[in-house]
Order: C-alpha cells, then sequence, then structure tokens
C-alpha cells in the first residue's frame, strides 16, 4: 500500500467513526479532515462544493499563511486555540501540494 494510500485511508478512518449503540458509521463532521482527504481525488478538486471548503479552509488562514486552532483539543500544546498550529499548517500545505500534482 502506498503512503499516499495509507494517508487517505486514514483520514478516512478519522472522518468516519462507529456509532456506539447501533454499530452504523456516522460522518464526523471536521472541514480540515473533509479537505484533506477529498485532496488526492482529481474529480473531488474539480467540484465547486470541495473548492468552497478549501476557500473556507483557506480564510483561516493568519497573515502569515499558517492555520490557526479554532477549538480545543484536549491540552495539546501543538494546538492551543486561538493559535497558529505548525502542524495544522503543513497539512494545509500538502493540500496544496495535492492540487500542484
Amino acid at each position: 500500500m502506498s503512503r499516499k494510500h495509507e494517508a487517505v485511508q486514514g483520514a478516512l478512518r478519522r472522518v468516519l467513526e462507529r456509532g456506539r449503540d447501533d454499530g452504523r458509521y456516522r460522518v464526523r463532521y471536521n472541514l480540515f479532515y473533509y479537505v484533506y482527504v477529498l485532496s488526492f481525488f482529481d474529480r473531488a478538486r474539480t467540484d465547486e462544493r470541495y473548492r468552497e471548503a478549501l476557500d473556507a479552509l483557506t480564510s483561516k488562514l493568519d497573515s502569515r499563511g499558517r492555520i490557526v486552532i479554532e477549538q480545543r483539543l484536549a491540552k495539546l500544546s501543538f494546538c492551543a486555540k486561538g493559535r497558529p498550529s505548525e502542524l495544522a499548517t503543513r497539512r494545509y500545505r500538502e493540500i496544496l501540494k495535492n492540487h500542484a500534482e
């Protein structure tokens, strides 16, 4: 399995989660994961809905082009609410790189 395929599979697992009661899959909406996963697919990248989602994500960049965390994720120092995240910014740049391929 290629690294790209593994990344897509991992992202899909994070977007989909099993319900506790009935075992069915539920979508855990997260704009960042949504855009990241779809960025691997040529057809999705040409879809207007995807472009709108990418534009919404891009609007969340700070003046230096970094992704700013909007919600608190535990007490993790690398993703503090309201602060730029180097890891998230790297992932955003990967999305842009997928567009160049």
